[in-house]
């Protein structure tokens, strides 16, 4: 919700173009940023195979993925591997990090 709220004037596609002149937008482009709206219309259709897939098979799922045993055997299973793979951080790796507020 923070990246939504910090980049919402670059993700809203709907404003006043204040260009003039001949290449200006015409018509709805005036209110719309073309870009923008191309953008979202990409997002959408990819997002689009998931929701198909989710609705069609939302009953195997949930057969499958939902019950105490198959939550149990992921969460060791996960737990196991980020395990091996985390390294832990030294203090002196630890100490050198410094936190900036840049944008």
């Amino acid at each position: 919700m923070a990246v939504v709220v910090i980049y919402w004037k670059r993700i809203w596609p709907f404003h006043h173009s204040q260009a003039v002149g001949i290449d200006a937008p015409k018509g709805i482009w005036r209110y719309v940023d073309k870009d923008i709206m191309i953008m979202w219309l990409k997002i959408f259709i990819s997002c689009l195979p998931a929701g198909i897939i989710g609705v069609a098979f939302n009953d195997t799922f949930e057969r499958l993925f939902y019950n105490p045993v198959s939550v149990a055997i992921a969460l060791i299973v996960f737990g196991l591997k980020r395990r091996t793979r985390v390294k832990k951080p030294r203090l002196i790796q630890l100490l050198k990090f410094h936190i900036t507020w840049q944008l």
